[in-house]
């Protein structure tokens, strides 16, 4: 497929758009665990603490690789675990 010169910066702008749209959904996930790891802290069950911190980690790794859909899975779960209120229960 050809894109005319007339159409490129507009193509480019478009993809640029898209790109730079996406960039706050995954700071947020990432910004949303460190928040809740001082709730975490405070959770009396050492196993359920233990496995609550993993799931954060891996949310702040995944956010890190730009990958929010695994990223939002690992701080349900770490929420879940911790007994916090999900985004799906509230």
């Amino acid at each position: 497929m050809r894109v005319s010169r007339s159409c490129k910066p507009l193509l480019l702008a478009a993809v640029a758009l898209m790109g730079w749209s996406a960039a706050p959904a995954f700071a947020d996930c990432a910004s949303s665990a460190r928040e809740i790891e001082p709730s975490i802290s405070e959770v009396g069950n050492q196993a359920k603490k233990e496995k609550a911190q993993r799931a954060i980690s891996l949310a702040v790794e995944e956010s890190e690789k730009n990958n929010e859909k695994a990223c939002m899975k690992y701080l349900a779960e770490a929420k879940r675990t911790a007994g916090m209120k999900t985004a799906s229960a509230e």
